[in-house]
């Protein structure tokens, strides 16, 4: 019994082989099993088995019982030679032949130049004849070439464009129409041709940013984007020039979704910038505000410039300074952008710098492990809600040793001037901590 199964364990691991070398579609000689699978390689006649060398190499030895036919490599290619050599590639029955004794014998190269050949004497017939076309492509399908069918088809497309463009006329509903068509098909030079004197048109009515909406949004229903990004370049240009600020935020509401690298997008937030600017004037305030805005655009050096303006103008000016996310520290007497935090209270801070968030009655007690739950929370005095974060927590003992990380700490969001409680287990005793705990929180 454990001779069988070895065998039949053989048996199956010898047709894997096989049906790799199958995938090679090399030439060589073809075994053909009872299963109906084709094996390509070099075969030698054994007595009650086949060796077969496949084209990787490996040899695998089968059992005559399983094998239908072996046909020798040897013996097919010269005979295909020769029905080839008197063969009229221009009839179809002689080609279907030809194509199906190669695929037979396991001569698919021979089957592939076959099929180009034929292809390219009936391509050289049919160009320029719709008809002769799409027969050609049905042609091409019926021997599995869709990329040839592909071809045919678009060219009879393009034939069959040609006659009905002529006869819409200047008709626009009908040139829309057969946009649409084209479209249906991939002609998208063609459709661009049905709606060229269209889009001219509709752009000469254009009077403000909403009709360049409207229009931008036209060119994307045909799937003309090149016109519908010189739209918007129009537009960018026309409302700077005007001064028209809500024109240009409006579009760039429409291009949030964009990369602030994005040319379109970049080229509309910096004609925005520009007409801030000079709407600013010499007031300090609305140059806090430009600080803010480009920050929100991206635009790093031009908030930086913006901010610098607003201190020259107004340094001791507190609405300013608040505006540009300044805190007064009074004992100090001077402003910095470091929250001023209060008694008892512990920084959070991302990338080095500190947030106005912050963590108060941080407190240790003992757990049942003998080490310490730590809990707390985190306050947000500001004016905007804050999303959940989670934090890193470094709780730093009395004695000022070292410290302990309590990672991946979860708070929920914080809703402006409330706070959230949290909790961490940390195994220093509570005896090693003052309370309040101090603590640095770092967000993740």
């Amino acid at each position: 019994m454990k001779s069988r199964l070895n065998g039949w364990a053989r048996l199956v691991f010898a047709c894997f082989v096989l049906s790799m070398a199958v995938s090679l579609n090399l030439h060589g000689d073809v075994l053909v099993t009872k299963d109906g699978r084709r094996h390509e390689g070099t075969v030698t006649d054994q007595g009650d088995s086949y060796l077969l060398v496949t084209p990787s190499g490996g040899k695998v030895s089968l059992p005559k019982s399983i094998v239908e036919r072996v046909i020798l490599d040897k013996d097919v290619s010269p005979r295909y030679k020769a029905m080839l050599k008197d063969a009229n590639l221009a009839d179809d029955a002689e080609v279907r032949k030809l194509a199906d004794f190669a695929e037979a014998n396991g001569l698919k190269d021979d089957r592939e130049k076959l099929l180009q050949s034929a292809f390219a004497l009936r391509r050289d017939k049919a160009v320029g004849n719709q008809q002769a076309l799409r027969s050609l492509a049905a042609w091409c399908r019926d021997y599995g070439m869709e990329n040839d069918a592909t071809w045919c088809t678009r060219a009879a497309d393009q034939l069959e464009f040609a006659v009905r463009f002529q006869q819409t006329g200047p008709d626009p509903d009908k040139r829309e129409e057969l946009a649409k068509w084209c479209l249906e098909r991939n002609l998208h030079s063609e459709a661009g041709r049905c709606l060229a004197d269209l889009f001219a048109a509709r752009k000469a009515r254009v009077t403000d940013v909403e009709d360049a909406l409207g229009l931008a949004e036209w060119c994307a229903s045909y799937k003309m984007i090149p016109w519908r990004e010189q739209v918007y370049a129009s537009a960018i240009e026309e409302a700077a020039k005007r001064g028209d600020l809500t024109g240009l935020d409006k579009l760039l509401e429409e291009f949030k979704n964009r990369s602030r690298t994005d040319r379109v997008r970049k080229a509309c937030a910096e004609a925005a910038y520009g007409v801030r600017l000079k709407n600013a004037g010499e007031d300090a305030l609305a140059h806090a505000e430009l600080s803010r805005w480009c920050a929100q655009q991206g635009m790093k050096l031009e908030a930086k410039r913006a901010e610098e303006t607003a201190i020259r103008l107004a340094p001791a000016d507190s609405k300013v300074r608040k505006l540009l996310g300044y805190y007064y520290h009074a004992d100090e007497k001077k402003w910095s952008k470091t929250p001023v935090l209060p008694r008892g209270a512990c920084p959070v801070v991302s990338a080095n710098s500190p947030l106005p968030v912050y963590l108060r009655n941080v407190r240790a007690t003992r757990n049942r492990l003998g080490g310490s739950t730590i809990t707390g929370q985190l306050v947000n005095p500001t004016e905007n809600d804050y999303s959940s974060l989670v934090l890193t927590i470094k709780v730093i003992p009395k004695d000022g040793a070292g410290g302990y990380y309590l990672l991946a700490v979860p708070i929920p969001a914080v809703p402006k001037g409330e706070s959230r409680p949290w909790e961490a287990s940390c195994p220093l005793s509570p005896e090693r901590f003052a309370n309040p705990v101090r603590c640095v929180g770092y967000v993740h």
